[in-house]
């Protein structure tokens, strides 16, 4: 009998410490959704940035037109968080942190990361149909298209890029030239300069839109305000049981993170301007 009691006492330990963290991270994450809710636009108020901020985000819809123009391939697990939109340098514009993954199943099942860093939609004057995806040369996703790829005849920028139709469709030279006029060649280019945690950029135009997907590095992987670093993310109060608050970086985070959307909208800015057929 005593045996059986012991077993149980510890068993109704355990289930009760697992219930006390799922109740404390439960409370945590209310905590820091409505923490980002009402700070964030505060912030982007305070520092002259007039940002529409959204948390949610359905990351299933929103990170869609990106795998149909072939910039991210299909995922499974993951998500995109905190929206960003308005207008900076003259563009409208919206942004969301993805952290996508595809997870195989099986007896050997694994993780893969699928993509991690910025999405944004800016809008331009533009009406590109089909849609034109443009992957680093280097990239899964574009050695995998390199049959359906379509040379721009700029050596650089065919070099560093290759470019090819959006999902089941087909461009030809002329169609490709009319939509990456040199003037976004050259910012394309030079994209990865903005930032030294940007490792790769994709671009993808559609209708009159450009889906620009920016890699980040490694120890910059972020979801949104929610920042993964060293372990820590925004808002993110710590353990209970180290009661160590990671606030301070988090802030800081989420301002360089502002800061880097400004100044991709800036470097894109002169090439979306009245975008439309320009100088080939």
């Amino acid at each position: 009998m005593q045996p059986f009691l012991a077993f149980a006492s510890t068993a109704a330990v355990m289930v009760l410490f697992v219930l006390s963290f799922a109740l404390f991270r439960r409370a945590q994450q209310k905590w820091e959704s409505e923490a980002c809710t009402a700070l964030v636009p505060r912030i982007a108020e305070a520092t002259g940035r007039g940002l529409d901020y959204r948390i949610d985000v359905n990351a299933r819809e929103w990170v869609q037109p990106w795998v149909t123009l072939g910039l991210i391939r299909h995922w499974n697990s993951g998500g995109a968080q905190h929206r960003f939109s308005g207008g900076r340098q003259g563009l409208q514009f919206e942004a969301v942190h993805a952290d996508l993954k595809y997870r195989s199943g099986g007896k050997n099942s694994s993780t893969e990361q699928v993509f991690s860093g910025l999405l944004f939609r800016v809008r331009t004057d533009g009406d590109v149909n089909p849609g034109v995806a443009v992957n680093p040369n280097s990239s899964v996703l574009a050695r995998a298209l390199s049959g359906q790829t379509v040379p721009t005849g700029d050596e650089r920028f065919d070099e560093a890029f290759l470019v090819g139709p959006e999902e089941g469709a087909s461009v030809d030279a002329g169609h490709v030239r009319a939509t990456l006029p040199r003037e976004l060649r050259e910012a394309l280019l030079t994209l990865r300069e903005v930032d030294d945690k940007v490792i790769a950029v994709s671009v993808g135009l559609k209708y009159d839109a450009l889906y620009l997907a920016l890699w980040l590095s490694e120890e910059r992987r972020v979801l949104g305000p929610l920042r993964v670093m060293q372990g820590a993310r925004f808002l993110d109060v710590g353990h209970v049981m180290s009661g160590q608050s990671r606030l301070d970086s988090g802030v800081r985070a989420m301002l360089a993170d502002m800061e880097l959307i400004d100044r991709v909208l800036a470097h894109l800015q002169p090439a979306l301007q009245g975008t439309g057929p320009r100088s080939a």
